[in-house]
């Protein structure tokens, strides 16, 4: 167990915690193999997530001694911090036999507020050429052990203290070494933020990964502690000369580092500590192994202030989005915005604050909507029940924290007491769907529909005998007639198509057992709801066939009560007493609604208002194509014009333009459809961008839009 104090290669099981103590051997062994005479202090006051350093402290004192490294704990943590700094400045009135003292305070989030008078006199005063001063700073971000739920950064920089942030136990030692050479470098103190989720985790640590390379830079006069400094001109010296000269030391040893760097760049996401490795799992979970083949690129922070606008630059370059995670209140976001406002090439910045549409907007669903649901439930899937004879059973490939997931199954489920199977994948498997539900006697389903799109694509002709389906509903996008009859032919069940959204779901459906189903319509309106469609004047449209924005009574009873702390929103969602989806249809002479698109999907081209879904399921028909979106692209005369982004079941199409396959799908389009609706550009992918919940990106292909040269021929 004292191997993680006494070995310098191989491997050692450690906590972070005793990463602490290692840090401080390893630094006096630095310093000894480079022939400096140095010596160590350690002082703070325990609390968690640090609780334990101290008992770890004396543990080690055997080892701490061999270095000659002090622990002293403190009475306080004001008193602690200020013998700290007092090790700094053992050359300005005495003739010490050694060459400076590198000191370590510690104290958790409350802590650190009761001592800044303390530091914040450190750091204005700086700290010794060979000595160094560090603040361990325990902070916990939830609150899991403390009475304020602590996020050290702001006060950390209100002092002007650079901060490392280890993203866990491994990174403990490598950033503590650094910090000191920074501290030493700049004449500056240095803050290492201590989460809960690294002093309390344990790992196997490469021993000889420990120490980082540093680049030698040149030495910098006058920014480290001198003897009665003026007020002013130690402020100076800290905002001209110790925190310029700390950016510089973080670009030049490449702290914070580009992790992932495709060559297309959709996405560049900034990751701040801990929240780099969890960003690079979750990703792994919903099925992203690879970022860079998705055009994503990450940018691991470990020191999140201060920023270095270059290398910000230097990541941000090429990519139309970039996303910013970190815990709390945003720290580096803040200063990205700040880095970008002036720059030549400024891409959507995302993260506390939505760059695209602003704050994230909060639906708010009182307990009523549940049953509100219900019969919104019960249309598509023709009357759920848990009695014998139909001993239905409910599966879903949507999340359950997707309302998909959780108020069209899970909880329905739970209402009528029937069966619902529970499994998460990290991306949607048609084979693996096919098994599952042969193999549980699934007998309800939701599926979306990029979901059918791709089980059809998987298996286009084989029936599957084994299946129990008794009802498939699907909503999102229209599905159109070639899916509906592989439904009726594979899954041997009609597919109900329903229509709805947080705010107001499951509002439109179609359910087989009492009603004809009309091809591209996603029904009539559930009971209890008043759906109408409206023009763009405000008036309602009472001439079938024309089009117009679904709009749906605010008395309905699975109607949201408004946007969370967000007023202005909902007098924009709901006007008069009619909630606006944003969604355009048609409704015949029957009451039979068809979706035409969202209204930002619609294409406005020469006079026309197209929606993709007819188009889609148009091209989806044609033997040769897997998958297709459709969107509108800029055109001077036309305004927009329709392109068709294809995934092609044979993937050698991909490697060229194939202008046969493209002549056919447009004479295809014009054919079944209307001359003004066939695509003029036309593009073959590996695969959509699709959202976690299967839905196509369309604002994604748009975005990326590039058009190859003389492509554009009619």
């Amino acid at each position: 167990l004292s191997d993680c104090y006494t070995k310098s290669s191989d491997l050692a099981l450690m906590n972070g915690v005793q990463a602490l103590v290692r840090l401080l051997l390893e630094q006096s062994r630095i310093d000894k193999e480079k022939g400096l005479k140095t010596q160590g202090y350690v002082s703070g006051y325990p609390g968690s997530p640090l609780g334990t350093l101290d008992l770890e402290l004396n543990r080690a004192k055997k080892y701490l001694n061999d270095e000659g490294i002090v622990f002293q704990p403190g009475v306080n943590e004001e008193l602690a911090a200020t013998a700290a700094w007092g090790t700094q400045m053992i050359h300005l009135y005495d003739q010490p036999k050694i060459d400076g003292v590198f000191s370590l305070w510690y104290g958790k989030g409350p802590g650190l507020d009761r001592a800044m008078d303390a530091i914040r006199h450190a750091n204005m005063g700086g700290s010794s050429k060979l000595g160094g001063m560090l603040l361990a700073v325990a902070d916990d971000p939830i609150g899991k052990s403390s009475t304020l739920a602590y996020q050290s950064e702001q006060s950390l920089i209100s002092a002007g203290i650079p901060i490392f942030y280890p993203a866990n136990v491994h990174e403990v030692v490598p950033l503590g070494l650094q910090a000191y050479q920074l501290s030493r470098y700049a004449g500056i103190c240095v803050g290492l933020k201590i989460t809960a989720d690294t002093a309390d985790s344990s790992a196997v640590v490469d021993l000889t990964s420990l120490r980082p390379k540093f680049k030698n830079l040149l030495n910098i006069e006058n920014v480290h502690i001198q003897k009665h400094e003026p007020a002013l001109d130690r402020e100076e010296t800290l905002f001209t000369k110790r925190l310029p000269a700390s950016k510089n030391f973080i670009f030049q040893n490449k702290i914070n580092k580009i992790i992932r760097n495709p060559k297309v760049k959709n996405l560049g996401i900034i990751a701040v500590g801990k929240a780099c490795t969890e960003t690079i799992d979750a990703l792994e979970s919903i099925g992203i192994v690879d970022p860079e083949k998705n055009g994503i690129g990450i940018f691991s922070c470990k020191v999140p202030w201060p920023l270095n606008a270059e290398e910000i630059k230097n990541f941000i370059n090429g990519y139309k989005e970039i996303f910013v995670i970190e815990e709390k209140r945003g720290v580096v976001e803040e200063q990205v915005a700040h880095i970008l406002y002036n720059h030549d090439q400024k891409p959507i910045l995302s993260g506390k604050f939505d760059g695209k549409t602003g704050d994230p907007k909060g639906a708010l669903l009182p307990h009523r909507t549940l049953l509100g649901h219900i019969p919104g439930v019960e249309m598509p899937h023709e009357f759920l029940s848990s009695n014998l004879s139909n001993n239905d059973c409910f599966w879903t490939p949507a999340d359950w924290a997707w309302i998909g997931g959780l108020f069209d199954v899970l909880l329905p489920s739970l209402y009528f007491g029937i069966p619902v199977i529970s499994f998460r994948s990290s991306k949607f498997d048609p084979e693996f769907t096919f098994d599952l539900m042969e193999k549980f006697e699934v007998k309800n389903t939701f599926l979306p529909p990029t979901s059918l799109k791709m089980m059809k694509s998987f298996n286009l002709y084989k029936s599957r005998d084994k299946l129990h389906l008794r009802t498939v509903g699907s909503g999102g996008e229209a599905l159109g007639e070639e899916l509906l009859n592989w439904g009726k032919e594979i899954l041997n069940v009609g597919i109900n198509e329903f229509y709805g959204q947080t705010e107001c779901n499951l509002t439109v459906s179609n359910n087989g057992l009492i009603m004809k189903q009309k091809l591209g319509s996603i029904g009539k309106p559930v009971p209890g709801h008043k759906v109408k469609l409206m023009k763009d004047d405000g008036t309602f449209i009472s001439k079938s066939d024309d089009e117009g924005e679904i709009v749906v009574q605010s008395n309905s009873p699975s109607i949201f009560s408004g946007y969370w702390n967000n007023d202005k929103e909902t007098q924009k969602k709901i006007i008069d007493g009619w909630l606006h989806t944003g969604d355009y249809a048609t409704v015949d002479d029957e009451g039979f609604f068809y979706f035409k698109g969202r209204k930002d999907d619609l294409i406005n081209s020469s006079g026309y208002r197209i929606g993709p879904s007819e188009i889609e399921n148009t091209i989806l028909s044609l033997q040769e194509v897997e998958m297709v979106a459709v969107v509108g692209v800029p055109d001077e005369l036309r305004g927009e014009i329709i392109k068709a982004v294809i995934v092609p079941r044979e993937k050698s199409l991909l490697k060229n333009r194939n202008e046969n396959l493209k002549y056919k799908i447009k004479e295809h389009v014009k054919q079944n459809l209307a001359a003004h609706e066939y695509p003029r550009l036309i593009e073959f992918v590996e695969e959509l961008p699709l959202t976690t919940t299967g839905k196509i990106k369309r604002n994604l292909i748009r975005k990326n839009h590039k058009e190859v040269k003389n492509e554009r021929k009619i």
